[in-house]
C-alpha cells in the first residue's frame, strides 16, 4: 500500500465542505510529457455537466465554469481543450509561444482569481508526475496564493518534491509509510 497521501487529501477536501471552492489536479505517469494534462482533465470534468444535460460545451460555458471574463483567456483555454473558438482568434493567440503564455496565464487566473476573497483549496496530487508546463503553472499558483485565502496542498513521493517548492517557501511535511494497523484502520473508515 501507499503512504496514505490520497486519503489525507480526500479527508481535507471533505472537511472543507461548502466553505470554499475545491479544485484538484493530479499528475499521472502517462501524462508526464503532455503539457497541461491535469488542467485539461479538470476543465473537461467541469464541462461534463453540460454534456450530461445534452448541451454542447461552448465558449460561454467555459467562461461560466472557470469564472474567466477575458475573451483571450477563455479562447486560450478553449484551444487547450479542443473546443471550437470560431475564426476570430485574438492576435495574441496566433503563435505557439504566445498561445502557451496565454494558456498559462488563463489557468493561473482561473484557479487563483486576482483579489478573490472566496476561500479555495487546490490539491495537486503526485506532483512528481507533472509535466514541466503544469509544474510551472502550479509554481505560479503557489506564489500568488500567498496573498489570498487559499491553500495549495501538493503531494509527491519522498525526495521528488519540485525544486521550486523550497524556493517558494512552501512548508513540507514528510510522511512515513503506513504500517499494517494504520492501513486496516483506513480501510475500516
Amino acid at each position: 500500500p501507499g503512504m496514505g497521501k490520497t486519503r489525507l487529501v480526500e479527508t481535507l477536501a471533505a472537511d472543507v465542505g461548502d466553505e470554499g471552492d475545491r479544485l484538484h489536479l493530479e499528475g499521472l505517469v502517462q501524462d508526464r510529457n503532455t503539457p497541461f494534462a491535469p488542467a485539461v482533465a479538470l476543465v473537461r470534468n467541469l464541462l461534463a455537466g453540460y454534456e450530461a444535460a445534452g448541451v454542447a460545451p461552448s465558449l460561454g460555458a467555459l467562461a461560466q465554469v472557470t469564472g474567466l471574463d477575458d475573451p483571450v483567456s477563455t479562447q486560450a483555454l478553449a484551444v487547450l481543450i479542443g473546443l471550437p473558438t470560431g475564426e476570430d482568434a485574438p492576435l495574441v493567440l496566433r503563435t505557439a509561444d504566445s498561445l502557451r503564455r496565454a494558456q498559462i496565464d488563463a489557468i493561473v487566473d482561473w484557479i487563483v482569481p486576482p483579489g478573490s476573497a472566496r476561500p479555495r483549496l487546490l490539491t495537486v496530487e503526485d506532483a512528481q508526475w507533472l509535466d514541466p508546463t503544469t509544474s510551472e503553472v502550479v509554481e505560479r499558483i503557489a506564489a500568488r496564493s500567498a496573498e489570498l485565502p487559499m491553500l495549495v496542498l501538493l503531494t509527491a513521493r519522498s525526495g521528488e518534491v519540485p525544486s521550486w517548492a523550497a524556493q517558494a517557501g512552501i512548508d513540507t511535511l514528510a510522511l512515513a509509510p503506513l504500517d499494517d494497523d494504520e492501513v486496516a484502520l483506513l480501510v475500516r473508515g
